[in-house]
This record gives structure tokens, sequence and C-alpha cells, in this order.
């Protein structure tokens, strides 16, 4: 039996696709892991799970620590375990992958990296790290050792395989993300419980579902509610939290926003009609992110049948998506007057609203569990 480590801070539904698919596959697979949110989708019962550290993203100084001290501990607990069992190692936390390199060189120990994020790029595009730091020129160079000694390198977009090759001549295999939960689906207003409990069955509904923290473009959707407020049937609905939540209620009651609704996360039994709840699903990217992060609830829109409303840079993965499959529009910048007017379009266009819907639907067919599947096909065929 082939033996696996697998190392992941935050264990949810996409590892334990990709787990699960491992282990149908004939892996016995080791879980080390901070926190394990199985939700609808359920962790094989072979996988032995290892859990210890915590996790937070309250903020930047408590990421830090955490994704230190879970680096540290794995490193430890890998050492303690047979150089027999190979280990799968992704991008979260950050310095994660360098435990990989670090086993290759003391024992021999054969790794495969799937890069989701890619740092130290990310920190340079949220202006937290300098590309002049002598930080960042250790990282690059960690990461061109970390790539050319895996066995596998596997990401997740095109331009994030072009931004790896920035670091390596290897070219990394791609496998899109994908829809792990499979209640997600379009559902009809009468029959959606969460447009019922909500008395949004009459309403033309606009969502952002998310964290609302510093780097999300909170203040451009508030300012769209704001513009349309006076326009009926149209209802903002924004679920989630973050740093910026406590501000977003604040801008509901000063302003008098009477077509904004405020909730938090949905628990999982209401969450796939909360999505499909949408005629427009609101995505945003960081400025900079383009190349080295795609929002993976985008494949969620998709499946649960809404229009996508992006804002990102027009040569994201994120807007050619979009792009591809013309189930949506992109937006750069803070440009409320187009988002504002492609809302109002859609709601006064059943037709238009329709095909978007349509063509969403049709394009989550190319994000489904098999794509689990690929990863279990991809690493397993590396250990031959």
């Amino acid at each position: 039996m082939k033996k696996y480590i697998l190392v992941c801070q935050v264990t949810r539904s996409l590892v334990i696709d990709i787990v699960n698919a491992m282990v149908r596959k004939g892996a016995h697979v080791i879980l080390f892991s901070s926190v394990l949110e199985e939700g609808s989708v359920k962790l094989h019962e072979s996988v032995e799970v290892n859990l210890f550290g915590s996790y937070s993203h309250v903020s930047r100084s408590m990421k830090l620590y955490y994704w230190t001290t879970f680096t540290i501990r794995s490193f430890f607990k890998v050492l303690c375990r047979s150089k027999d069992h190979e280990l799968v190692i992704i991008s979260t936390p950050p310095f994660s992958q360098f435990i990989g390199l670090l086993m290759s060189k003391i024992r021999k120990q054969r790794f495969h990296l799937i890069i989701w994020d890619l740092y130290p790029d990310v920190f340079v595009n949220l202006r937290w790290l300098s590309n002049r730091s002598l930080i960042y020129r250790i990282w690059s160079r960690l990461n061109t050792s970390s790539f050319y000694y895996s066995s596998s390198l596997i990401t997740i977009a095109e331009s994030m395989s072009k931004a790896i090759c920035r670091y390596t001549i290897r070219e990394p295999n791609i496998i899109y993300n994908w829809v792990s939960d499979e209640n997600i689906a379009p559902v009809s207003r009468p029959s959606n419980k969460f447009v019922l409990k909500h008395n949004l069955v009459n309403d033309f509904v606009v969502m952002y579902s998310g964290n609302m923290g510093l780097t999300h473009n909170m203040e451009l959707i508030v300012a769209c509610a704001e513009r349309l407020n006076a326009e009926s049937g149209i209802k903002f609905v924004l679920i989630g939290n973050g740093m910026k939540r406590q501000w977003i209620e604040q801008q509901k009651t000063s302003r008098n926003l009477s077509n904004m609704l405020v909730l938090d996360f949905q628990d999982q039994s209401i969450f796939p009609h909360a999505i499909a709840a949408a005629d427009i699903n609101i995505v945003t990217l960081s400025p900079g992110a383009e190349s080295v992060s795609v929002p993976s609830k985008t494949y969620s829109i998709l499946a649960a049948g809404s229009c996508v409303l992006a804002l990102s840079s027009k040569e994201s993965e994120l807007s050619s998506l979009i792009e591809r499959h013309q189930c949506g529009r992109n937006f750069e910048g803070d440009d409320l007057d187009n988002v504002s007017a492609f809302i109002l379009e859609l709601k006064g266009n059943a037709r238009l609203c329709g095909q978007f819907k349509k063509n969403a639907s049709m394009a989550a067919k190319c994000y489904t569990k098999e794509n689990a599947v690929r990863y279990a096909d991809l690493l397993m065929d590396y250990s031959l």
C-alpha cells in the first residue's frame, strides 16, 4: 500500500475530495491539519487524522503566528514518521512547502506540491512585502529549489502556472478547482428555503457571500447598494464575517440602506439554497492577485446557476473564466457607474439574465469531482 502524509492547515471539501480519491485508488493517507471542516463531504474513515494547533485570520500578526507554529510542528511530526511516506503539501500555510524541501535534503523523502496560492507573490501584491527585500530574495530561491526537487507540481489555472514558471523551467500540471458539494444546484424560487425565510421571492437578489476582510472591495458593494436604493425590487444580500463586517452594518444604518440584508455565514444545510437564491453573485479579487490566486467560490456560483459579477483585473483568471463561459461580467477598479448599470440591465432584461444563468450551469460541468480523481492519478502515478 502506498503511504502518504498530506499537510494542509485548513482542510475543507476540496482537500477531502482529493484524499478520498487517493484512498479509493489504494493509498493510506495521514492528514496533518489544524482545522477539519467536513460539512456535507466526509473524510474516509481509513484516514489517520492528526489535528494540532489553531488557526485564525483575524489579523495579519495572528495569521503569521499560526502559519509559523503549524509549519514547525508539522516538520517535527513528519520527522517522527517513516520516510516511506511521501509528502503531499498544499500551499496553506505559505511556509509548508519548505518541509518537503528539507525532508528531501535530510533523508531523500519524496514530496509533491499543490500550489493554490503562490507566495511570496501574494504578499508582494498585497504590499506586505517588497520584491527588493532580503526575505523576498531568499523565499524566491527556496521556491526555485522546492519546485525543482518536488516529485510533482500541481496548480489550478493557466495564470498560476505562468507565475510559477518564473521560478522554474518545469511546467506545472494544471487541474482546475471544482464544486465539492453536490447539493449545490439551481433551486426554483418557490421551493428555495432561504428565499422563503427572508421574503425574497419577488426580489432581484444581488449577493456577496464570503470573507469581509481588508482586501475585499466591500466599499464598492455598499456604494452600489446606496446608488440603487431607490430602485424597487433589488435586494443586496451580504453573507459573511470579517474585519469589515461591523463597518458594513454601520453603513447600512447611517445610509438608511433598506435594500440591504446582512447575515452571518449560513449553515451547511441551508448554504446551497442561499447561494442559489441570487440572480447575481459577486466575486472580488484583490488588485495584483490576478496571477497568484483564484477565488474557489466562483465554481459554487456556477453550479448554483447564478450570474457572476466579478471585481478584478481584466488580466485575471477570474475574468478569463467569465469571458470563456459567458456567464457574467468583470469590472476593474471602483467602477461604480458600470457595475450599477449592469445590475439594472440584468434586472430589466430577463432574457439576458437567464442566458447568463444557463451558461453558468453549463460551465459548472467542467468543474466537477472528476478533477479530484485527476489529482489522485497524478500524485500516485508519480509514485510508481
